[in-house]
Formats: C-alpha cells, structure tokens, sequence
C-alpha cells in the first residue's frame, strides 16, 4: 500500500512543483495575465461592447476618440472598441482551429517518423520540402487556390505550421525511444501502439506544450495578415487584421482606425509569446539551472 500510495503521489508531486514554478516564472505571469484579459474581454464581448459591432451611423463617421466612443469610429460609423472586442473572438477561434489542426497531423507523422525507421526518410523528406516554403507564403498560395474566407484561412495556417510539428516530435521521438524503458517494453511483448500511446507520447509532451503555446501567437498573426491582404476574413465581419486593412485609405484622417487593432494584435501575440517562454523555462529540463 505505501509503494502504490507513493506511485500515485509523484504525478501529483511534479504537476505541483510545475505550477509552483510557473508561478513563479515572471514571463508566465505577465503572459497569464495578458491573455486572461483579451480572453475575457473576448468571451464578455456581448456584455461589453458598448454597441453593435455592424451598426452604422454615418452621422459620427470617423469620428476621433470620446466618451461616447472610446477608441473612436470607422468610415462606417461603426463603433472600433464593439468592433476590436467582438473581433478578438474571432482571432482566438483562428488560433485555436489552426493549432489543432497542425498539432494533430504534425504529431501524427512525427511520432510515425522517429519511431518507425522506414518511415523516416520518405516523411522527413517530404517535411524538408514542406520548410523550404516560408509559413506565410505558403498560406498565402493555399488560400489563393482555396479561395478567401475565414474557413480557408483556418485551413492554411495550420497546414503552414504543421512541418514545424513533425520536426520537433521527431527529434523527441528519436531520443525517448532509446530509453531503457522502451526496450523493457518491448521484451516484454508491448505492441508498438500501446508502446507509443502509453511510454512515447507522455515523455514528449513538454516540446510538444510549449511550441503549441508559442505557434498559438504565430497562427494569430498569420492570419491576420492574411485577412489585412484580403484573403482572411470577409466584410463586414470584425477582425483585426481586415480592420487594419481597412485603415489603409484613412491614415491620415483617422489613424486611430489601425493603431488599436495592431496593438490589439501586438497584446495577443506577446502574451503566447512570453507564456510559451515561461512554459520553456519550467519544462525544459535544458533550460533549468
């Protein structure tokens, strides 16, 4: 009894001692806290926004920054501070499919090329083709043969991140599979799926957290840029990149109409940014001190 009740206590130790040096990790924190505050403003969105994200009232067109309208209007009329966080689900719900998307297929033939020798070659040469290509290139060219939308540019972000994936899986692969934990399995006449499921998958799990954390910010970004380009999100629906987009013709008249969406932008991909740094310190057994 005391071996198992010891057994079952070092998981719940390490997770633990984990979150208790996250806590104290100050990118983590700063991290934390900026995207807990566009995650609420995003989901709150209805409760908060002051006004109809799509309602237009040309008699305020482009007016500056007021009490009435915090972050000002556009050449609609449209209220920018409904618009941003209305638009801030919209982003989140890019990051979240587009990250799915690559971590599924990404891990999928990670796992089958570290662990399956024969395998290797042909995926990780396909994978070295796939790299050749910058990330945002290449969404940009899915998009352009899929066609604009929200949907597609979903579709081409993650597709674009998903080499990257493969890459770091393989590499963690390669090395846990060379434990002594892994032959012993396999003496014992372990199948490779349980082997993979039950030893392989768990010890690779760190690489696989924070890289997810940091590409959350790069799919954001991606994707905004593919909708300031026109390929993103369609009108009228808010998102910030189609609405830094739409600033490009009033900079002049109305520059308050980018600056907030970019820095909205700015906010969310530095909060992924420093999380996934923090989440690097802790997990990174290379990263300890």
């Amino acid at each position: 009894m005391e071996t198992t009740t010891s057994t079952l206590s070092k998981p719940e130790s390490y997770l633990k001692l984990t979150l208790r040096q996250l806590g104290r990790n100050r990118s983590a924190k700063s991290g934390l806290i900026i995207l807990s505050l566009l995650i609420l403003s995003a989901v709150l969105a209805p409760q908060l926004a002051p006004y109809d994200p799509l309602e237009m009232d040309f008699t305020v067109r482009l007016a500056p920054p007021s009490a009435e309208h915090w972050f000002g209007t556009d050449e609609f009329g449209r209220d920018i501070l409904s618009m941003l966080l209305y638009g801030g689900r919209i982003s989140l719900l890019v990051g979240v499919v587009a990250v799915t998307f690559a971590l599924f297929f990404g891990v999928t033939f990670g796992v089958l090329a570290g662990y399956f020798p024969k395998l290797d070659n042909l995926i990780m040469r396909i994978t070295d083709v796939w790299l050749a290509f910058p990330t945002f290139l290449l969404a940009i060219a899915i998009v352009a043969i899929l066609g604009p939308g929200l949907t597609n540019a979903m579709i081409a972000v993650g597709v674009a991140s998903t080499p990257q994936y493969i890459r770091v899986v393989r590499g963690a692969v390669l090395s846990v599979k060379e434990q002594e934990y892994i032959a012993a399995a396999k003496a014992l006449g372990a199948r490779n799926g349980r082997i993979i499921l039950s030893h392989v998958l768990p010890n690779v799990m760190a690489p696989i957290i924070i890289l997810s954390t940091l590409q959350f910010g790069s799919a954001i970004l991606s994707a905004a840029g593919l909708s300031f380009l026109g390929l993103g999100v369609q009108p009228p629906t808010p998102e910030w990149g189609a609405m830094a987009f739409a600033s490009r013709s009033y900079i002049r008249q109305a520059i308050w109409m980018g600056i907030f969406p970019g820095v909205a932008i700015l906010l969310m991909v530095l909060g992924f940014n420093l999380l996934g740094d923090g989440l690097r310190d802790v997990l990174d057994p290379r990263m300890k001190q």
